[in-house]
């Protein structure tokens, strides 16, 4: 294990320092953590007392192959990370919970560590085969219960993560433990509260929930990517099981930015904006601009 990585690294039960090796143990409760092909393992079996944890590995694990190619809005997400973050000086050490398949990391090479956190191996695996930086370490674990020491970091990122976490606040709270004073928690594309129902649905299109109401393109597309996902199955269970899966994962359908974040993070700024490109969203954005269906937000940690 990298000197780099190994100081910054902590037992995510105890927070104490780890010695190296493999397993990885921690130096005060002894417990071991495994160091498989490469990604060191941070998930003891209290991880799975809450079952939605469960579920959104094993989702993330079955779509990691294609993940890209089927949810469209990574594209959106990528292009308001790289304006968002764009603004961060170079140089830092960065922790990307949720990385996935690695939208955030992958335009930002010039931070002296991007720490990548996710709790499906296979969105790992998929990061690490496509950037393969050498600044770039992937980590599984959980969000919730961070394997990193504290004061450790410069910016702590959440990309479309916090919708899939029973306890966005608790995830928030190890964000600032992690964080160096004054250092930055930044939440992207996420459900904003104002509008629960929007998101919900627009969730469901996004995922093709609507196939037996639209059976042209939408219903093809939908029969194809279930099909991948689930080639035991018949394809209307298949669409079934791929619908079921993606409401399952998403556990959180709205938020709200002002009472998510608690001392000693501050918010510094945060915007909503609506999920389309059309003109009809532009004007929306326009008149409506606090009720965005999605929206981003910066929080300081207070020195």
């Amino acid at each position: 294990m990298s000197t780099r990585i190994l100081e910054l690294l902590a037992c995510p039960l105890c927070k104490a320092s780890l010695r190296d090796g493999n397993p990885l143990v921690c130096e005060k409760c002894y417990h071991p953590f495994p160091i498989q092909d490469g990604i060191p393992v941070f998930l003891p079996e209290e991880t799975w007392e809450d079952p939605t944890k469960r579920i959104n590995r094993d989702h993330h694990d079955r779509e990691a192959a294609q993940y890209d190619e089927m949810h469209l809005h990574i594209r959106r997400e990528a292009r308001l990370a790289k304006r968002i973050l764009g603004q961060v000086p170079p140089g830092g050490r960065i922790l990307d919970i949720g990385s996935g398949t690695g939208f955030v990391p992958k335009h930002f090479p010039h931070w002296e560590i991007c720490c990548c956190l996710d709790i499906s191996r296979g969105m790992l695996e998929r990061l690490r085969d496509t950037i393969g930086r050498p600044n770039l370490y992937p980590v599984q674990g959980d969000a919730e219960n961070l394997p990193f020491a504290s004061d450790s970091m410069d910016i702590v990122t959440f990309a479309a993560t916090l919708h899939h976490l029973p306890d966005p606040g608790r995830s928030l709270r190890e964000a600032a433990r992690v964080l160096k004073p004054g250092g930055k928690a930044i939440v992207i594309h996420e459900p904003h509260a104002v509008a629960p129902g929007r998101i919900h649905y627009l969730f469901l299109a996004a995922r093709f929930k609507w196939h037996s109401l639209f059976p042209g393109k939408v219903g093809r597309e939908a029969a194809h990517w279930a099909r991948s996902l689930y080639p035991e199955l018949p394809e209307e269970e298949a669409i079934r099981a791929m619908n079921r899966a993606n409401l399952e994962a998403n556990i959180q359908q709205g938020l709200h930015p002002q009472q998510l974040f608690d001392a000693p993070l501050r918010l510094d700024r945060f915007e909503t904006y609506y999920s389309g490109r059309s003109f009809f969203d532009r004007i929306r954005s326009i008149l409506f601009p606090a009720e965005g269906e999605l929206f981003f937000a910066i929080a300081v940690k207070c020195r």
